[in-house]
């Protein structure tokens, strides 16, 4: 698959990838380098300098469940006092042509024989000012506004480039992770991580390659196998601030104009109300008509268990290669507990 040059990386680590956790295997042989100790020295060393950062970024998130391939593009903001700001646009022609080698008038890209249709991200602002998150719809003239710490936090930022963990010393960090050195050149690191204590359903993978010289990140890549998704980042003259600059004379017109990025007219929007599930609940998804693989993928990422009601005569799933959820229990858009069983009925494809 062509695309960020083709090199596996991915990452919940201290930069970027602040809602996602890593997986990984229980038995671990743990081999430490000397050169993977002198990079995380040296990133510890750096980052507790740095105030705040702003770059551009190029996303690509590939469904295997919806055999969609989704681009955008943006720029991006975060401080240590948990100001952020990212502004998701959709990608241009061009670039959507250099980086998948595909014909736009298909708006189709060929994977392992699959079919994958790509589609544009969503055209929005995402604003948090340590206090309440806007999300800013500015094709259909909405917006939105959810308390900082809610369920709705998460979820939401993945649409942009996640932020860094500022400060975190060495120490702390192989408390988390399970750190290994992947690949180095001259310029560049390439490192995984996996989180010491996985979340249920949640196996997914991690890698990021580095600019050695400024322990920033150039390419960054996501798998979960659970979920059938991989998502990807490109970045891109991020710029960091040592607290030299404020913060609106340092944004000043770097987001699209906005003199004031954190101070956003909606006067020409409409408020979208939404409704947050309480902490520990989640809402069904749809999953009928999907195969049973996909179905399971789809309610995992929700954080929801699978059981089967079998066709009649069959006595296990391995039977059978796909079967097609006929029924669903509880429906769609009920709230329910996380990690409570949605029970489907299946029948033959």
């Amino acid at each position: 698959m062509k695309i960020l040059n083709t090199k596996t990386m991915s990452f919940y680590f201290v930069f970027f990838f602040s809602s996602l956790c890593c997986a990984h295997q229980k038995n671990v042989n743990e081999v430490e380098s000397p050169q993977l100790e002198n990079f995380l020295s040296k990133w510890e060393k750096i980052s507790t300098s740095i105030r705040s950062y702003r770059g551009s970024y190029q996303r690509c998130v590939l469904d295997n469940v919806y055999k969609t391939v989704q681009l955008s593009e943006g720029k991006f903001y975060y401080d240590k006092s948990n100001w952020s700001r990212i502004d998701t646009d959709f990608i241009d022609t061009d670039f959507k042509k250099t980086l998948y080698n595909t014909n736009d008038k298909s708006q189709k890209y060929v994977l392992n024989g699959t079919p994958y249709k790509i589609i544009e991200g969503l055209k929005k602002k995402w604003i948090c000012d340590s206090k309440k998150i806007v999300i800013i719809d500015d094709l259909n003239q909405t917006y939105t506004k959810v308390p900082f710490d809610s369920n709705y936090f998460s979820s939401d930022f993945l649409e942009g480039p996640l932020p860094f963990f500022f400060g975190m010393s060495t120490a702390e960090l192989k408390k988390l992770f399970y750190c290994k050195l992947l690949k180095e050149t001259e310029n560049e690191i390439t490192l995984t991580f996996s989180l010491r204590n996985r979340l249920k359903n949640d196996n997914h993978i991690s890698i990021i390659t580095f600019n050695k010289k400024t322990i920033l990140p150039i390419e960054a890549q996501i798998h979960y196998p659970n979920y059938g998704q991989t998502f990807l980042y490109k970045f891109i003259n991020i710029e960091i601030n040592r607290g030299t600059h404020k913060r609106n004379l340092w944004l000043s017109e770097y987001f699209g104009g906005d003199k004031l990025p954190f101070e956003i007219d909606l006067s020409g929007h409409s408020e979208k109300k939404v409704v947050i599930p309480p902490s520990g609940f989640c809402v069904v998804p749809y999953v009928l008509g999907f195969n049973h693989h996909d179905a399971n993928k789809i309610l995992k990422r929700s954080g929801l268990n699978t059981r089967y009601k079998l066709p009649e005569g069959q006595t296990n799933l391995k039977q059978k290669n796909s079967l097609i959820v006929q029924q669903q229990s509880p429906s769609v858009g009920k709230l329910v507990r996380e990690d409570a069983s949605v029970y489907l009925e299946l029948i033959s494809d």
